[in-house]
Order: structure tokens, then sequence, then C-alpha cells
């Protein structure tokens, strides 16, 4: 394996892990939307995303622990504001079309 195979390699993983970060940050903007509307429900989250309960089980964890962090280096709880938007399909519908 020549040090050219192992640039492009290394550039496809490179390529291959922004995208997973990137989904990952749109799925967690949608997750904290639907939060502010309401959904709170895993399963109904995961079922409006379109992806594995067992992936927003975790993109929840992660949101709880910033929001715990966030509450402890501030002082108190992060509060979300109420959306202006009519259905939680809408915010999928936003978040999926920047994609």
């Amino acid at each position: 394996m020549g040090f050219d195979e192992v640039c492009r390699r290394a550039g496809g993983r490179r390529a291959y892990n922004r995208k997973r970060r990137l989904a990952r940050a749109r799925r967690i903007s949608a997750i904290i939307a639907l939060q502010a509307l309401g959904v709170v429900k895993g399963r109904k989250v995961a079922a409006l995303l379109g992806v594995h309960e067992g992936t927003v089980s975790r993109d929840l964890k992660f949101v709880r622990r910033v929001r715990g962090e966030y509450r402890q280096m501030i002082g108190y709880e992060c509060k979300l504001r109420r959306l202006d938007v009519a259905h939680p399909r809408r915010i999928i519908s936003l978040v999926t079309t920047l994609a």
C-alpha cells in the first residue's frame, strides 16, 4: 500500500465521518425542536425521524447531558421556547431539506 492510497483512504474516512457528524447534528436539532413542541417519547421521535430507537436514545442522552452541564455552569435550567410550528412533520421536513 503506497502513500497515495493511504491518503485516499484517509480522505474517504474523513468525508464519511463528516457526513455522519452532520446527520447527527441535524437529528439533535430536530429532537430539540420536537421537545419544544412537547414530543418527548423516544419511539415517537424515532418514527418521525425515520431512525432506530437506539439512535434517538443516544441522542436524547447527549441532549440531557449537555443541558445538565449547562445547568451546572450557569446555575439554572435551559428553558425551551414554544415553537410556532403547526406540526412535528414540518420540523422533520425542514431538517431533511438541509441534507
